[in-house]
């Protein structure tokens, strides 16, 4: 992993592994990605057709497992070994430059453009759920402070007074 004088992370694909990715190979990883992580949540079909869904795809077993096979398909195990000698942290610059490969390739649609104005909304929209989730929270801890509640009687926690309560009758609990 490359680190420049500023601080940044340099890593890009070599060109020589570039040269093997193509739009073919991108095409049966979209497939794989499909074959192996199936649908989405609540089952809404994700299709891999986008980059956000890469994105989130990318590092997963799945993923690794969809990268595999198409590699092995088309005959590429050169490029499968330099990608399982890969370190953790460059493999996932490995996978951010293949899902741009996906885009230039128009394999996938990528994320439309985000703007500051969205980017602030979000996070003002952030804050107030947090803050209402827990001023919620807090109300519903103070309340419980103040409720009263009921002794158990015979000490055996409420619910089982309750069932004793009326078979015997609240008389004989009592005594």
């Amino acid at each position: 992993m490359p680190i420049t004088d500023e601080g940044t992370i340099e890593y890009s694909i070599p060109e020589e592994y570039k040269a093997m990715i193509t739009k073919s190979f991108l095409q049966t990883l979209r497939y794989g990605l499909q074959k192996h992580l199936g649908k989405g949540t609540y089952g809404s079909n994700l299709g891999y057709n986008d980059e956000e869904t890469w994105v989130y795809a990318s590092g997963s077993y799945g993923w690794q497992m969809a990268f595999t096979e198409a590699a092995k398909l088309h005959k590429l195990d050169e490029l499968l070994s330099y990608y399982d000698s890969l370190d953790w942290y460059d493999s996932d610059r490995f996978d951010g430059d293949i899902i741009d490969l996906a885009v230039f390739y128009n394999v996938i649609t990528p994320m439309p453009p985000v703007t500051r104005w969205e980017i602030l909304w979000s996070r003002i929209n952030w804050t107030w759920q947090l803050r209402e989730y827990y001023f919620l929270r807090f109300t519903g801890w103070i309340k419980s402070l103040f409720k009263k509640k009921k002794k158990p009687v015979n000490g055996l926690g409420w619910a089982l007074d309750k069932q004793l309560e009326d078979l015997l009758g609240e008389s004989k609990l009592k005594k």
